[in-house]
């Protein structure tokens, strides 16, 4: 068995998902300011990489690519989110997505 204390680790934070909900976890941020606290504590702990969702005002998954601006807006105003890697998607694994005029829409912030 190798030793691999002292190496780095990569962790792609996950914070919110497109499908989980307060049912299945108390946990899961589904409102714009928790998903901005949990990724801020998460940089103070040393995390770079976050891939996101964005989620509407009653807090379901949402295509629409307005809050995914303001979600990286207010990420990037945080201490260490301008270095952060932000890789947000408006797809789940659910299936169709209810618009689609937003269903192909993909797009990585650096």
């Amino acid at each position: 068995m190798s030793n691999n204390m002292g190496r780095s680790l990569v962790i792609n934070l996950a914070c919110t998902g497109a499908i989980p909900t307060r049912a299945m976890s108390p946990h899961v941020p589904v409102y714009h300011n928790e998903i901005v606290a949990d990724v801020a504590a998460c940089l103070e702990l040393g995390v770079q990489i976050y891939h996101l969702h964005a989620r509407d005002g009653s807090g379901a998954h949402t295509a629409d690519p307005e809050p995914y601006g303001r979600l990286i807006e207010d990420i990037r105003k945080l201490p260490g989110g301008k270095k952060a890697l932000l890789c947000v998607t408006t797809r789940d694994a659910s299936g169709p997505i209810s618009n689609p005029a937003h269903e192909s829409l993909i797009w990585m912030a650096i």
